[in-house]
């Protein structure tokens, strides 16, 4: 499948460009331009339903709201109640920053109940579930897990 850039330079419009368009209050050419040039990414996991989101140069600000677990506390209607507020008040993206209970259940009961742009730190889990001293191929596998579970981005410590 191709990238939303592979399509830009093909001069392909896509159904998440155009909403991101719409979503932005811009022309779709506008959107298009942006990621030929690099000056765009069109954020949006082809993995599940979420909301296609344009950030970059001329883009409207985002807003991201940062939730999740912790070893001390674990509540999973906690957090879908978090998650509800973030939704409520506007938020353009949802960060999980669990680092307690079981994290692959916690992301996927979140990722289930937003269409979002959603993110994590996969390092974190790594840390989490293995501790110690990792390879890049070790971490890829965990990035791609994520990637697999619908995550739309990821932050790099």
């Amino acid at each position: 499948m191709a990238t939303q850039r592979e399509n830009a330079l093909k001069n392909i419009i896509t159904p998440e460009m155009q909403a991101a368009a719409v979503n932005e209050g811009l022309d779709v050419s506008i959107i298009q331009d942006g990621l030929r040039k690099g000056t765009i990414a069109l954020v949006k996991n082809q993995n599940r339903p979420s909301k296609p989101t344009a950030i970059g140069q001329n883009m409207l600000t985002k807003i991201n709201a940062n939730i999740g677990t912790s070893k001390m506390i674990t509540d999973l209607s906690q957090e879908l109640k978090k998650l509800e507020a973030v939704e409520k008040y506007g938020a353009d993206a949802v960060m999980d920053l669990s680092t307690g209970g079981d994290l692959d259940k916690t992301r996927e009961l979140m990722l289930s109940k937003t269409e979002l742009c959603f993110g994590t730190v996969p390092i974190y889990q790594f840390m989490c579930e293995q501790g110690g001293e990792f390879s890049a191929h070790d971490m890829l596998k965990v990035i791609e897990k994520h990637c697999a579970q619908g995550v739309d981005f990821i932050t790099v410590h």
